[in-house]
């Protein structure tokens, strides 16, 4: 069973409700994300909240999260309202299909459900939750191209056969990955997740590669506790 909330150095996220848990994907993408320049981002189907607040402990932008799920909602809802970035997060509960607010972001987050055809949790809140029949690639696609500013950032992080697909449907609506950031498990290891940026002008992507274990189980690289440092407590 999963703890009912998990401290990070600067907030609690409580997960109780969420039907998705904390876990590794969100804070690779929250501790990836090009936040630097951002005045408004968008963290898409935020869960328990927590990329946005991650991106609000690294950012001073104003942060949108949009949740479908409306106990998932409610719970980021409160730990937004606990965290010491209330002021500047806002939460929608809905589905980003039919999302809008009036202008573009500069950065668009998401860590999206990604199962196609595997087995279902019998669990309808939790299967929501990580398979793609309510927010398919391409929904999400026309989602960031619509929501997106001309010289904005979407950053997204999925499965390493799964990157290739998205990619493929992306660049057909004018999306272009511009950088990848593999994670591999292990040194002797495949990667087995990207972290993945698009902008809507097309370049040559920039690739890196970060392993997160090194050959000994719990030690973690340097590069690796370089990137989280600022939210596990462990480092």
């Amino acid at each position: 069973m999963s703890n009912s909330y998990f401290q990070f150095k600067q907030f609690i996220v409580n997960q109780d409700k969420a039907a998705f848990k904390v876990g590794t994907d969100g804070v690779l993408l929250g501790a990836c994300a090009s936040v630097d320049k951002a005045l408004h981002i968008l963290d898409i189907g935020t869960g328990t909240g927590l990329i946005a607040l991650m991106a609000a402990q690294r950012s001073n932008a104003t942060v949108f999260a949009v949740e479908p799920d409306k106990d998932s909602y409610q719970q980021a809802c409160e730990n937004f309202r606990n965290s010491k970035w209330s002021n500047r997060i806002n939460a929608f509960n809905g589905r980003i299909q039919d999302f809008n607010v009036g202008f573009r972001f500069d950065l668009i987050l998401s860590n999206p459900p990604y199962f196609v055809n595997s087995l279902k949790n019998p669990d309808k809140r939790y299967a929501k939750a990580r398979h793609n029949d309510d927010l398919s690639y391409n929904d999400l696609i026309s989602s960031v191209v619509r929501l997106m500013a001309a010289d904005g950032l979407f950053e997204i992080i999925l499965p390493f056969n799964e990157s290739k697909l998205f990619e493929e449907l992306a660049s057909e609506n004018n999306l272009f990955c511009i950088k990848r950031v593999f994670f591999k498990p292990k040194p002797n290891l495949e990667p087995n997740r990207i972290v993945s940026s698009f902008a809507l002008k097309k370049q040559e992507p920039v690739e890196k590669i970060i392993t997160i274990e090194t050959d000994q189980r719990y030690c973690f690289t340097p590069e690796y506790i370089d990137l989280t440092k600022d939210f596990y407590l462990k480092f």
